[in-house]
């Protein structure tokens, strides 16, 4: 006879993905704004209140279908709730969008002399094709505030963001994105030779 466990384990497997559908689809998306993950202390409160309220739109439709109208309209309240909470979280919680909101905003404290600088050719080179998105006010259509809040606009941030600058810029070309910003790849070699990589990443 058919072991019954793995019609159970299958049962388990649809009811979740059932029920986490929406959440995925709003997270893999989510990357596009991101405003969502500005502060990283509040991702796991801002994913919280996403699965609840994708959990109970999909709970609504699921008693919906089944009992033939008949369905928990308080779940749409609750949903909307946590949407409401998961948003507000995400922009009390954005550096950028704090003073918007009326919020004070973060405390701007000045670099030590003794901080480390990127030099002249790099600082360049980030000013160039990188700080219009990422700066305190960015001035590229669209993008609000710095993207992952990594500000690009002094020697000091440069130099305390190198390893990330390393990782998208010269190990790979993921940024800028689509290489909007026309960086060559002479500018790339300028940042290797900065970063002491041996050779920049092919296309």
């Amino acid at each position: 006879a058919p072991d019954p466990k793995w019609g159970r384990e299958s049962k388990q497997r649809s009811t979740h993905n059932n029920y986490i559908t929406l959440p995925v689809l709003f997270m893999m998306l989510s990357n596009h704004y991101p405003v969502t993950y500005a502060n990283s202390r509040v991702i796991p409160a801002i994913v919280t209140c996403v699965i609840v309220a994708g959990a109970l739109v999909r709970y609504f439709y699921n008693r919906w279908h089944l009992e033939h109208g008949a369905a928990p309209w308080w779940a749409w309240l609750v949903a909307a709730i946590a949407i409401w909470a998961a948003f507000w979280i995400a922009t009390a919680s954005s550096p950028g969008v704090r003073p918007v909101l009326g919020l004070p905003g973060p405390e701007m404290k000045a670099a030590s002399a003794d901080a480390p600088r990127a030099p002249a050719e790099a600082v360049n080179v980030v000013e160039t094709r990188c700080a219009m998105c990422h700066s305190p006010e960015p001035v590229w259509d669209g993008i609000g505030e710095a993207p992952k809040g990594v500000l690009l606009d002094t020697p000091e941030h440069i130099a305390a963001f190198a390893p990330g600058i390393r990782m998208q810029a010269v190990l790979t070309h993921a940024m800028p994105p689509n290489n909007l910003t026309d960086m060559t790849d002479q500018e790339r070699v300028v940042l290797a030779r900065w970063l002491g990589v041996g050779a920049v990443a092919n296309r």
